[in-house]
This record gives C-alpha cells, structure tokens and sequence, in this order.
C-alpha cells in the first residue's frame, strides 16, 4: 500500500459545479476556501466552456470513528 492512502481523506469545504456542453452537471473542482473557488469560478466563466457555473458550500457528512458497532 503506498503512503498516500494511509492518511485522512481530505475533507472539501466548497465546490464549483456547472453544465456541460452536452447537459450533464460536472463538478470542475473542490476547495477548502470559498475564496479559493472564486478565482477559479472567475476563470471557467472566462473560458465560457461551462453553462450555470456556481460555487456550493459541500454539507458535512457525518463520520463515525466507531466503526465495530459498539
């Protein structure tokens, strides 16, 4: 197993998500910062390939470090 796997997966704060050309929503990119995602959203709606652009905040998903059940 490489190491990369051995750590906490990454949890993402904030997500651009848009339509592609062929109508399907696409998720173009995940964030820690909403500040992070608007730089970028500012350049997909440049580039003009994306339709509907937003930044969502991401819910936080519940984990449970207590996985035996106890």
């Amino acid at each position: 197993m490489t190491d990369w796997r051995k750590g906490e997966p990454k949890v993402w704060r904030w997500r651009i998500r848009g339509r592609s050309a062929d109508n399907q929503l696409v998720t173009l990119g995940k964030y820690d910062t909403e500040d992070d995602a608007k730089g970028d959203h500012d350049r997909i709606i440049k580039e003009g390939f994306y339709r509907n652009v937003k930044i969502e905040q991401i819910a936080n998903a519940k984990t449970s470090t207590n996985l035996g059940g106890e």
